[in-house]
């Protein structure tokens, strides 16, 4: 006769039945979608942030420039005169600027998946700034140029 569970007795031989309570079943491993946020607003969250390059900035690419819904040439028009968005840096401050008003502005009921985010951004941008240019201006900028309210 084996130990019946006491310490150091050998285990039962192999096919005696253990009476075992019943288990919950596992929680489904595919999570709901949060209802109020559609697939394409997640998407589009998610796409923006993938854009950000390590350094914090962001390019003015096809990809934001198509989530922007904007034409390349418009966003451009609505870049402020103290940012030379014909020269490299200026680019990336204004598609920096345009990506944190795209988010603040169109993602603002999700703030916790990308507010990290667009500190590191922000952070970016004051960092690279002219010194007589202050951040929120150019952010109102970026939301006038996208057509979404941020402040």
């Amino acid at each position: 006769i084996y130990g019946g569970g006491h310490p150091g007795a050998p285990p039962p031989p192999f096919g005696d039945t253990l009476q075992h309570a019943a288990l919950p079943p596992l929680p489904s491993k595919k999570a709901a979608p949060p209802s109020n946020l559609s697939k394409k607003e997640a998407s589009g969250v998610m796409s923006v942030i993938s854009l950000q390059k390590a350094s914090g900035a962001w390019d003015l690419t096809d990809q934001l420039v198509s989530l922007c819904e904007k034409s390349r040439d418009s966003l451009i028009t609505g870049c402020p005169a103290a940012i030379a968005v014909g020269t490299s840096e200026g680019k990336l401050l204004w598609a920096t600027a345009l990506a944190l008003a795209l988010l603040m502005g169109k993602f603002g009921d999700k703030k916790d998946e990308w507010e990290m985010i667009a500190e590191k951004g922000k952070r970016w941008i004051r960092k690279n700034l002219p010194a007589n240019v202050k951040d929120d201006e150019v952010l109102k900028f970026a939301a006038a140029a996208i057509g979404v309210q941020i402040y």
